[in-house]
């Protein structure tokens, strides 16, 4: 049940035993519940990498009741369907969820429940989505069966679709706070050096995947000297194509991923920051999707990732400075 989005060295979110932060989300998902008063399509929004895939997967682990954890982590349970890009017919990471992806859904819904109860829908995530997708999606928002909860996870809620807002129960989650990222990492690397835990901490921005790919990479001075580069008033710097060159070395693909990683978490804090900025919010969604997909395209066909690295900085550059 590997998933694309997984960090390697780190437990993959259907995994997570123990929940950091987001407790008032989770309170109120099992006292609605237990009143029968669940709303059927819960949103969780936020940046990306603060554990919405890991509440998602502890929320369904709840509903779906005893022994489900167990089934989730051995590959999956029978009354659970989790939605998310899927490798194509090359081996390669899909930039995005089809509408053939939404239709094995359908097909899911559709047919009798394998074990009595409720079922769980996990979307991870619905940025994901073409829009084709989305709108595959609709009818089953707007009639969904009996015993059917969504579990809808949103990188950049200013971006989401309005036919989509309108039938989701939406919960904005923010960052975590120090103490909670120290204690998801310890849980996440028990044997984590206590220097390198202080240090890596303030680096993450409230955000576990951040921490997680710090601990994972040792690169924090190549996400600070990305930051830097988004942030600086003057571009390029003296050192720029020196540090393009290095996170583009073939020899060095964990630098490739920060890069990656540090641009979508910066555009996606500016889509929460900004979030009644609706034009900033469809400009980031657009630029996250072509990131997306160009990085995916240049492990694909070995295309010239100092380059892309150079186009892409300038591009979130711009959409950032008018923020």
């Amino acid at each position: 049940m590997a998933d694309l989005d997984d960090l390697p060295d780190a437990p993959p979110p259907y995994a997570c035993a123990q929940l950091y932060g987001h407790t008032a989300v989770q309170q109120q998902f099992i006292q609605h519940y237990q009143n029968n008063t669940l709303h059927h399509a819960w949103l969780l929004a936020g940046p990306q990498g603060i554990g919405k895939a890991s509440l998602a997967y502890i929320l369904a682990t709840h509903i779906l009741g005893q022994g489900a954890a167990q089934n989730i982590h051995n590959g999956g349970h029978p009354n659970l369907f989790v939605l998310k890009r899927e490798l194509n017919d090359k081996g390669t990471a899909s930039s995005v969820i089809t509408v053939v992806n939404v239709r094995n859904l359908n097909g899911f819904l559709h047919t009798t429940a394998a074990i009595d109860g409720w079922r769980v829908v996990i979307i991870d995530s619905i940025d994901a989505m073409n829009r084709s997708a989305a709108n595959a999606l609709l009818k089953s928002l707007e009639e969904p069966p009996a015993n059917v909860v969504f579990l809808i996870i949103c990188h950049n809620l200013g971006a989401l679709l309005p036919t989509i807002r309108s039938r989701v129960q939406i919960h904005k989650l923010k960052p975590l706070d120090d103490e909670d990222v120290m204690g998801a990492i310890t849980s996440l690397f028990p044997d984590i050096i206590p220097s390198d835990l202080h240090a890596i901490v303030p680096l993450a921005h409230g955000i576990v995947r951040a921490a997680c790919q710090l601990l994972i990479g040792q690169g924090g001075s190549t996400i600070r000297a990305i930051e830097d580069e988004l942030t600086s008033a003057t571009w390029p710097r003296p050192n720029t194509f020196k540090l393009l060159a290095q996170i583009a070395d073939k020899n060095s693909p964990a630098q490739w991923q920060m890069l990656y990683t540090t641009l979508q978490q910066h555009l996606q804090m500016a889509a929460y920051t900004h979030i009644h900025n609706l034009s900033l919010a469809n400009a980031i969604a657009v630029l996250t999707s072509d990131i997306t997909e160009t990085f995916a395209q240049a492990d694909e066909y070995n295309l010239d990732k100092q380059g892309i690295a150079f186009s892409v900085l300038q591009k979130a550059r711009n959409v950032l400075a008018s923020a």
